[in-house]
């Protein structure tokens, strides 16, 4: 008599990287637990058993990309001084991105479930930035601060992720113009 098939987390793990690359080709809509059950080599049931229904696994793997892209900021911080820390972040950010692009996609293309865990992404941000205020040092509000400073990098990074351009070189320059921006009293190294 034949064993039944035993699933584990190697085969969840392999059904959400599967379900982050249709959900950032196709969106929501082309997500289906065959098609995600074809690309892994596994039966349905195995994402029903794993996972749960196609709603479920949009959340995982929405969830996921949080989960993944917030750690990456949070240890981006070295809080020796908020303006290099600015500069961790931007580059944490890029480097997650240009990493994981599909869970980039889920993540920040408008396509994955609006989760009450996203915001806590921008956190590592914020907090740096409410450091610098803190100490007299930023050039406006946090709020203001957190919100241009999250569109640039991000517009850059999805530039970047969307096809040829000079993007790898002019990061570095972004980064330092958000730094001359929103730092009062930017260190000398953020200034050329």
């Amino acid at each position: 008599m034949a064993r039944p098939v035993q699933y584990g987390e190697d085969h969840r793990r392999l059904l959400l990287d599967a379900a982050a690359r249709i959900m950032a080709a196709e969106g929501p809509g082309g997500l289906s637990l065959r098609g995600v059950a074809a690309e892994v080599g596994v039966s349905t049931t195995a994402v029903y058993s794993l996972v749960g229904n196609k709603r479920a696994l949009e959340r995982e793997v929405s969830l996921a990309a949080i989960e993944s892209f917030t750690r990456a900021q949070e240890s981006a911080r070295r809080g020796e001084d908020p303006v290099d820390d600015l500069s961790y972040l931007g580059r944490s950010y890029r480097q997650w991105a240009l990493d994981n692009p599909a869970l980039y996609r889920v993540m920040f293309g408008g396509r994955s479930q609006v989760l009450p865990e996203g915001p806590r992404a921008l956190v590592p941000l914020t907090q740096t930035l409410e450091i610098l205020d803190a100490q007299g040092r930023l050039a406006g509000s946090v709020g203001e601060a957190t919100y241009s400073i999250w569109a640039c990098v991000h517009g850059a990074v999805s530039l970047e992720l969307s096809g040829p351009g000079p993007w790898a070189d002019t990061y570095p320059a972004l980064l330092r113009s958000l730094g001359r921006a929103w730092v009062i009293g930017v260190p000398e190294k953020y200034r050329s």
